[in-house]
């Protein structure tokens, strides 16, 4: 029996033949992102939410946080640091902290119009590049984890003293050291002033030559401390010739303590790897054994040579070098008492007489030593401190980027350790289980009791010492505050431009107190 066919009044249209494929639920959302707005899609998953269950906790928080704009910004906000003042605005939708800063600018001296949008600008520019998504915060509570925070740091200028953080001065000719002042320490209802100058605004290495000098020499510092906290400043063979046990594992926690606590733009200061013979076997020709020596322990430095190269010499070479000083020294010695000896007769102790009999001396002591030393089979490890002395390179440094992190709670870290502060330090290292870190806090405690006057400033112990508690409770590592003259590193609150984790702080306990009590400061960590 033939089929029957469907009327052609009772078919579909041609439009409905066909069953188009369903749009993905990801794509219906966009689309209604795109029509209604963020906020508006938000309020209806809200709704939803509500209609399927029960609200939870999170639920709760978000819909505050989203609908009611005072309830997720601090106006004004003074970290417990007692330093520094901002806004801060939590934007979940977007998962952005917008931190604004708004200091006011009071030119002093003959500026033009163009300076003055030059400085603005120059500020306003190195303050975002220095300080803005350097870190991230994450959520640690449970059911919150994939929650993730980027700060967005501004700096936004403002019309009038009044509606300002801060209240700059800013010198057309310099008039002093560049300051953050404290004036809303004592009393929040201050508004802190501070000093800047034309001069402040280009980006560039520090004028002062001391001070690269040193940012290579406090890594020299670093290096000696983790060499002799894992026992590697001299390496030791089985009698196979190979490394020993001991210090395979001593080099390989070596490297890893330096990369944990390395600074990215530290000075790459060289490793020097120095080979030893016996005695036995400089007499028996051919390879010498240290050369030997010296390839396996180069090759077990390897992950740590692209930050500090490995230099590699044999005592033989160390000798000729030594000998060589010390032939120089003798030959420039008797030149100048041939010259004119009568008449310097009374010079034999001092002047350019002593210091070349002095290096002679010094050479021949140097040489007896080394010779001396040679029936271990070895590979000494330290780094090139006479490179260290002539660096003069470093990044380019931001004198208002470092400014700006006072205005953030940050306090300066080259006036060396107040009491509280180098306790909390101490406290932290020896926590941590690790050899490293306990050598850095023998070191540290020989500091202890020894007067420091750059830190008689009370104020200036307290900011230190509330930041180094925030710091070590937030889990973070407390930055290294040198002495002015001693050392200094790359950190942006030190000589350099490094934001560690620990600067972002009191940009996370403003996060905290916006999405408390749901959320505390225990509740976040630093990425």
């Amino acid at each position: 029996m033939p089929r029957r066919r469907t009327p052609e009044w009772a078919r579909p249209p041609e439009t409905e033949r066909v069953r188009r494929p369903r749009r993905r639920m990801e794509e219906d959302v966009l689309s209604l992102q795109r029509a209604a707005g963020n906020h508006a899609v938000e309020q209806l998953i809200s709704r939803a939410r509500t209609k399927a269950g029960p609200r939870t906790e999170r639920d709760s928080l978000m819909e505050a946080l989203e609908g009611t704009p005072a309830r997720r910004r601090l106006d004004a906000y003074i970290p417990s640091t007692k330093m520094g003042r901002f806004d801060a605005e939590y934007l979940p939708s977007e998962g952005k902290l917008v931190i604004t800063v708004r200091p006011h600018l009071t030119y002093v001296g003959p500026w033009t119009k163009s300076e003055k949008r030059e400085f603005e600008s120059k500020f306003v520019k190195q303050v975002k590049k220095a300080w803005s998504g350097k870190h991230q915060f994450a959520c640690t509570k449970y059911g919150y984890q994939d929650i993730v925070v980027t700060p967005e740091v501004r700096c936004e200028l403002a019309a009038t003293v009044a509606t300002a953080h801060f209240d700059m001065t800013i010198n057309h000719q310099k008039a002093g050291d560049a300051y953050i002042g404290r004036e809303s320490y004592s009393d929040p209802t201050q508004i802190s002033k501070g000093q800047l100058a034309l001069a402040d605004a280009p980006v560039r290495p520090h004028d002062n030559l001391g001070t690269r000098c040193t940012l290579a020499l406090h890594e020299v510092g670093r290096m000696n401390m983790f060499l002799a906290a894992n026992n590697v400043a001299e390496v030791k063979f089985d009698g196979r010739g190979e490394l020993s046990a001991a210090a395979t594992l001593g080099i390989r926690d070596f490297i890893r303590g330096m990369e944990r606590t390395a600074l990215p733009s530290a000075a790459k200061v060289p490793i020097i790897a120095t080979g030893y013979d016996t005695t036995a076997e400089r007499g028996a020709g051919g390879t010498r054994p240290a050369k030997k020596r010296l390839d396996k322990v180069k090759s077990a430095l390897g992950p740590i040579a692209r930050r500090h190269p490995i230099r590699t010499r044999t005592i033989d070479a160390l000798i000729g070098q030594k000998e060589a000083a010390r032939d120089t020294a003798i030959a420039g010695y008797e030149k100048m008492l041939a010259a004119d000896s009568t008449a310097h007769a009374d010079a034999m102790n001092k002047g350019f007489y002593k210091r070349g009999g002095m290096a002679h001396k010094d050479a021949n002591t140097a040489i007896t030593q080394l010779q001396g030393g040679q029936d271990t089979a070895r590979v000494t490890l330290e780094p090139d401190f006479e490179w260290a002395k002539a660096y003069k390179d470093t990044d380019p440094y931001s004198i208002l980027a470092h400014e700006f992190g006072h205005m953030l709670g940050n306090p300066d870290e080259y006036f060396g350790w107040g009491p509280e502060g180098l306790d909390n330090k101490i406290a932290q290292l020896l926590s941590t289980g690790n050899a490293s870190d306990a050598q850095e806090a023998v070191a540290l405690q020989a500091q202890k009791g020894k007067p420091n006057d750059n830190m008689n400033d009370a104020q200036r112990r307290d900011i230190q010492d509330k930041f180094t508690a925030l710091v070590s409770s937030a889990g973070e590592r407390i930055p290294t505050m040198t002495a002015k003259g001693s050392g200094a590193t790359t950190s942006i609150m030190n000589a350099g431009g490094e934001v560690q984790r620990a600067h972002y702080v009191t940009l996370m306990e403003a996060l905290a107190e916006i999405t408390k009590p749901t959320l505390r400061m225990a509740d976040w960590k630093i990425l």
